[in-house]
């Protein structure tokens, strides 16, 4: 498990590659990460999903810690590109009604311009 952060313009993208599950957490967590973003005054956020395997509550917990942490603090978070199963793993965990769920990168660093 890995997570590369790019600031591009006002947004940071985390790139998320490979498999999330409670043994092969991250270390820092997506939550702690974005935190530090935060903190720092980036309030535009994109975990891009398209190499990452998200198969466990855990990476979901993650996903939802780092959402409420970022809206509490008036950011905005899209997650973009998910991997094939992710898409139907949000479905079944009602995640898609709450999170901004975008097909390709360059729709999720758009929409951020159309709010």
């Amino acid at each position: 498990m890995n997570i590369n952060t790019i600031d591009q313009d006002d947004v940071t993208i985390f790139r998320i590659e490979g498999t999330y599950t409670k043994e092969a957490r991250p270390d820092p967590s997506l939550e702690r990460l974005s935190a530090e973003k935060l903190a720092s005054g980036r309030r535009k956020l994109v975990f891009d999903l398209e190499k990452a395997e998200i198969v466990s509550d855990v990476a979901m917990g993650d996903i939802i810690a780092a959402f409420k942490r970022i809206h509490d603090l008036g950011g905005q978070l899209k997650l973009a590109r998910p991997s094939p199963g992710t898409p139907s793993l949000l479905k079944m965990t009602m995640l898609d009604k709450v999170l901004d769920i975008r097909d390709s990168l360059e729709s999720a660093l758009e929409s951020f311009s159309q709010r």
